[in-house]
């Protein structure tokens, strides 16, 4: 995945949802979920998300 110059992203929000439900609601909002790190003790998760075709 590349960011290119200028483009808009979201980097820093802070919600408490299970990892599935977090996935199907960006699903739903028509997201599609690129992948997910969740840290050892799985306490913070960042999921890599691309906006789907309109």
């Amino acid at each position: 995945m590349t960011i290119k110059t200028g483009e808009e992203f979201c980097f820093g929000s802070s919600y408490k949802y299970p990892v599935e439900v977090f996935q199907n609601m960006a699903k739903e909002s028509g997201f599609n979920c690129l992948d997910c790190f969740i840290d050892k003790y799985q306490r913070m998760t960042i999921h890599v998300l691309k906006a789907g075709k309109k």
